[in-house]
């Protein structure tokens, strides 16, 4: 992430306190962003629930448009790590129970990262395409890691899936559906219960025996 922020203006030489600083300032953006969206939230209120004032918040950035870039390259961040802790789980564990934990895995960064999911969801129309690419082909990168599970899965003879790509989107979509609707989902669900239910559903439908 260093690399990909250095570009963003700072007047503090000391770079652990900048990146400090400066995941406090993307959390609270991602809250009211999500909450109310990039036109109504300003920056006087990203400094207030960051518990800065305004001219301390501008010591680590510098514009409102570097807020934007941040939560971004923040979010692309965490899910790249995401998609590494898969893959290098999933290396040790046969087909079967390496779809159950990159479900269970999936799902339990959308729900400890709801606001990021709510903020790209709402804003992705509005990036320039320099911002927008990089969300889409991380977010393929995370649907390729379901569709290299289901594929072994098949080739070994523990699933049978007639369209993998469906099944992997499916999958993808349930997990964003955890932070978009979780208000909804919460009625009948525990976070536990979600991922117990939608991974035995998944298993139902594509387990050969």
């Amino acid at each position: 992430m260093k690399a990909e922020l250095s570009t963003v203006r700072t007047f503090s030489p000391n770079n652990g306190l900048v990146e400090e600083r400066r995941r406090q300032i993307i959390q609270a953006a991602f809250r009211l962003i999500a909450a109310r969206g990039i036109q109504k939230t300003s920056i006087r209120e990203i400094a207030s629930a960051s518990e800065m004032t305004i001219g301390n918040l501008y010591h680590y950035i510098g514009t409102r448009e570097d807020i934007i870039f941040l939560a971004i390259n923040y979010g692309l961040y965490q899910v790249r790590k995401l998609i590494k802790e898969i893959n290098d789980l999933c290396e040790t564990l046969e087909p079967r129970e390496a779809l159950k934990a990159a479900i269970d895995r999936y799902m339990r960064y959308h729900h400890a990262n709801w606001e990021g999911t709510v903020f790209l969801y709402k804003e992705m129309g509005s990036f320039s395409p320099s911002l927008r690419l990089p969300v889409i082909e991380v977010n393929s990168h995370m649907h390729d890691v379901f569709i290299r599970i289901l594929k072994k899965g098949c080739k070994t003879g523990v699933f049978a899936v007639t369209d993998i790509d469906l099944v992997a989107s499916t999958i993808v979509s349930m997990g964003d559906m955890w932070a978009l609707k979780r208000w909804q989902f919460k009625k009948n669900y525990t976070l536990d219960r979600y991922i117990d239910s939608f991974t035995e559903m998944i298993l139902a439908l594509i387990s050969c025996t």
